[in-house]
């Protein structure tokens, strides 16, 4: 690159916020990745009544959580 092409190259680097895994990337108000996906949230599966499934979990008299992850 010759001098004079280089001295026309000007850099405008905006340093942005970012997550590094899922798990950071799915809490409130973490930066999203796409402005049309929100919440980072690509799919989000319910199966029957969320309501009524909701209800039955806070009755039990016990609850097992189990975070997965598909990495193919």
């Amino acid at each position: 690159m010759s001098r004079v092409a280089e001295a026309a190259v000007i850099l405008d680097i905006e340093q942005l916020p970012a997550v590094t895994t899922p798990a950071e990337a799915a809490v409130p108000d973490a930066p999203t990745l796409y402005d049309d996906v929100p919440g980072n949230l690509i799919f989000d599966f319910h199966f029957d009544d969320t309501a009524q499934v909701t209800k039955a979990f806070a009755r039990a008299a016990h609850v097992s959580r189990l975070n997965m992850s598909n990495t193919g």
